[in-house]
């Protein structure tokens, strides 16, 4: 082996250990990109999953006030239904006492006139 020869082998090899640490160093980086991008997606992951437990918290306790309203709902309902029903009783008790009052004013009017008319009639006679 020359002299040359050796030069350009040496040469050679230094060119190919220069790309092959090239070449790592990209890898090195492509790696450290892969590296934090995993790392930011497991976070991301774990974050997503915090988020997701807290709406699905949020969701049953909002579940179980829609619940709990519905049965308040339905108590009122049913309140509503009893006032009403005693509103109409009561109505009605008002309307029949109101009759018997009139009723009593007639008959008392019908029994002064009668009386009107038979101590008219006695005169008469």
């Amino acid at each position: 082996v020359t002299g040359d020869k050796l030069q350009q082998l040496e040469a050679r090899l230094e060119q190919r250990e220069t790309e092959h640490k090239r070449e790592q160093a990209t890898r090195n980086k492509q790696f450290m990109v892969m590296h934090k991008k995993h790392e930011a997606l497991v976070y991301a992951l774990s974050q997503k999953e915090r988020i997701e437990g807290n709406y699905k918290t949020q969701i049953a306790g909002l579940q179980q006030e829609v619940a709990d309203l519905e049965e308040v709902k339905v108590y009122f309902q049913k309140q509503i239904s009893q006032l009403e029903k005693r509103l109409h009783d009561e109505r009605y008790e008002d309307r029949e006492k109101n009759l018997r009052i009139k009723l009593s004013n007639e008959l008392d009017h019908q029994t002064k006139q009668l009386t009107e008319v038979r101590r008219l009639h006695e005169v008469v006679l």
